[in-house]
């Protein structure tokens, strides 16, 4: 005997998808957090902050600020690696 699910409902699916959205308002801070002004930092320090901004900004849907911030890691990462 094979299990057949139930037909969903639109309801269902709505309560479903709204339960899978991701907390905006804790992203929010997190970004927040993290555009503080930029305390002194080794190059490293700044790249790993760059990274972590970056995802905030690209779980909130800010894409073009989340790559330029991945571009300033990546730069902070290979002047660490020179210097």
């Amino acid at each position: 005997m094979v299990f057949v699910a139930p037909p969903r409902t639109i309801t269902d699916i709505t309560a479903i998808l709204d339960a899978e959205k991701p907390d905006s308002k804790k992203i929010e801070e997190r970004v927040l957090g993290r555009m503080q002004s930029l305390p002194l930092m080794s190059l490293r320090q700044m790249a790993r902050f760059y990274h972590d901004r970056g995802i905030a900004r690209s779980e909130l849907g800010r894409l073009k600020e989340a790559i330029e911030d991945a571009n300033q890691a990546l730069s902070r990462r290979q002047s660490s690696r020179l210097g």
